[in-house]
């Protein structure tokens, strides 16, 4: 039993000698003398299990979408994908610095990349640009991320379309008098880079009616808010009335005042005519302004008709008498003026005035008198005769009460 025991023991030091002449020869190829190709290739080939490339390839990245084109208008980000062909056990993908990209290996030495590139963050003289590198890196017994092999990068160009000119449009108004609120309603047309349809949107605005203009960011514009009446009233002063005679009617005179939307009064006067002494009448106003009409009535009595005016002679001027002798006297023929209350006037030619006055020369003094009604009014009649010319002077003055 011993004896096996000792064999056993020395089957197995011989083992263990024979293990360690077997590892430094191994380590005695590595460092004696010139590495031959084959021995360096050897070695890599134990270290990563791929032949080392350390190069750059071109044309590997293969994108699906044109290295220059037009993207939709505003978009926040451009989808992008493509497949990779490169030598090398793990493929890194990375547009303008990004690493978090989709990367799916469907092929030996073949890889499929999508992601969203973002706009904003690239966007430069109306252009976004998206550089797109590739590299394999080594997964095995070098480092890991050391650069296996690499892919020229490619560079999408994508012409972002912007707004060349805006436009305002189609600017209409309507009012709330009620609320004394304006509702406007405005078009923005967007003239684009790309020379597509133009872009139009549809804008509705509540205005209060104090306000005299409104902003428009999109163009910089202001619109002049328009004009309206919100109401108006009835003055409190008194109707001045009118009566017409030749109708037997009357007219009458007030005043409205207007209110605007910005809290300013006008004043306007009214007249209506042909208005029946006595009745209550109905007065309706109607004012207008471009958005409709504001109609109001009020209910007036009439004055009764007044009463018949009384119209009295006044005086009677531009007298002049002529004689005609008759018998032992004169009749004495008239022409005058009466002059009326109401500043009317009336002519009377030749009337002969009643009685005869007598005949003055066979009176004292060459002179006779008598009382006569010239145009309703007492006159004193006087005659004279002059024996130098042989004529008759009659006169007439009114007599004194």
């Amino acid at each position: 039993m011993k004896k096996f025991r000792r064999f056993v023991v020395i089957f197995l030091a011989a083992l263990l000698v024979l293990g360690m002449g077997t590892a430094v020869s191994a380590k005695g190829l590595q460092t004696s003398g010139p590495k031959s190709v084959k021995a360096e290739k050897e070695v890599k080939e134990f270290q990563t299990g791929r032949t080392t490339q350390a190069r750059t390839v071109d044309n590997s990245i293969v994108p699906n979408q044109p290295l220059e084109f037009t993207s939709s208008r505003n978009v926040e980000s451009v989808f992008f994908s493509g497949t990779v062909t490169l030598d090398g056990p793990e493929l890194i993908v990375a547009a303008n610095g990004m690493h978090d990209l989709y990367v799916n290996k469907i092929g030996e030495k073949t890889w499929e990349y999508s992601f969203y590139g973002d706009i904003s963050d690239n966007f430069e003289h109306n252009t976004a640009k998206f550089t797109i590198q590739a590299h394999t890196i080594y997964s095995g017994g070098r480092p890991y991320d050391d650069v296996h092999t690499t892919a020229v990068s490619i560079t999408h160009l994508v012409n972002v379309p912007f707004i060349t000119e805006t436009h305002l449009e189609n600017i209409n108004w309507d009012y709330n008098r009620s609320d004394n609120e304006f509702i406007l309603t405005y078009d923005i047309r967007n003239v684009w880079s790309d020379g597509g349809e133009d872009e139009v949107f549809n804008f509705t605005e509540e205005v209060i009616g104090s306000e005299y203009y409104f902003y428009v960011e999109e163009t910089d514009e202001q619109i002049p808010v328009p004009f309206a009446y919100r109401d108006f009233t009835f003055s409190d002063a008194n109707f001045v009335w009118t009566y017409e005679k030749d109708s037997s009617t009357y007219s009458v005179k007030f005043d409205i005042i207007k209110t605007d939307t910005k809290g300013v009064q006008t004043t306007e006067s009214k007249t209506r005519e042909a208005l029946t002494p006595g009745e209550n009448a109905l007065i309706e106003v109607t004012i207008s302004d471009e958005f409709g009409e504001i109609k109001k009535s009020i209910n007036i009595d009439v004055p009764l008709p007044p009463l018949p005016e009384i119209i009295e002679i006044r005086d009677v001027t531009d007298i002049s008498l002529v004689l005609n002798e008759h018998g032992n006297g004169f009749r004495v023929i008239a022409t005058y003026t009466i002059v009326y209350s109401d500043k009317s006037t009336e002519t009377v030619t030749g009337e002969q005035l009643s009685g005869l006055i007598g005949d003055p020369r066979t009176a004292a003094n060459n002179s006779t008198t008598r009382d006569y009604y010239i145009g309703g009014i007492l006159h004193v009649v006087t005659v004279i005769h002059d024996t130098e010319s042989n004529k008759f002077i009659a006169t007439a003055v009114k007599k004194q009460p």
